[in-house]
């Protein structure tokens, strides 16, 4: 393979070039941009997972895949907390209108589900292509460890479940 050959395959898609927006805010209010731009880890898109059954004759076995989604349809992602606790305020509304254990109260599912979008950029900051999580709601709310000599910033794990997703 020669380098002209090489150079023509263009730039490649890098890692750090996405980002994560609520394309519709979320349902309680809040600053969906604070809240996007304080996701600075690493993020797992769910494995996109068939069905499958198993059939066996003569002591063999043969998988097959069906016609079932068994993707795990979660996903979790951190986010920084600012030291006014903006952020936290706003994700904690979310959390307990979720279910809020104090009172026994939630809101209806239908009224708390939101699209969580992932845009992936080129160098100029071009959306390329995204992938859509249609029908997220808001599933677990943890503040992580703290440590009393740590530097790093105080962050916030947040758990979703998703009803269907969209790559474009």
């Amino acid at each position: 393979m020669t380098i002209s050959r090489m150079l023509a395959c263009g730039d490649n898609a890098l890692n750090s070039r996405y980002f994560i927006v609520f394309p519709n805010g979320i349902p309680t209010g809040g600053d969906t941009d604070s809240i996007s731009l304080r996701m600075d880890q690493s993020f797992d898109i769910p494995e996109i997972i068939v069905g499958e059954y198993e059939i066996g004759w003569k002591g063999m076995k043969l998988k097959y895949t069906n016609n079932t989604d068994a993707t795990d349809k979660s996903f979790q992602v951190q986010v920084r907390v600012d030291q006014q606790w903006k952020v936290f305020d706003d994700l904690y509304t979310l959390a307990k209108a979720t279910y809020d254990p104090t009172t026994g109260i939630s809101l209806p599912t239908a009224s708390l589900r939101f699209p969580v979008t992932i845009a992936f950029v080129d160098g100029q900051d071009t959306i390329k292509k995204q992938w859509t999580f249609n029908g997220c709601m808001l599933k677990g709310f943890t503040i992580q460890s703290l440590d009393p000599i740590g530097d790093d910033p105080l962050r916030v794990q947040l758990s979703f479940i998703f009803a269907s997703h969209k790559y474009e």
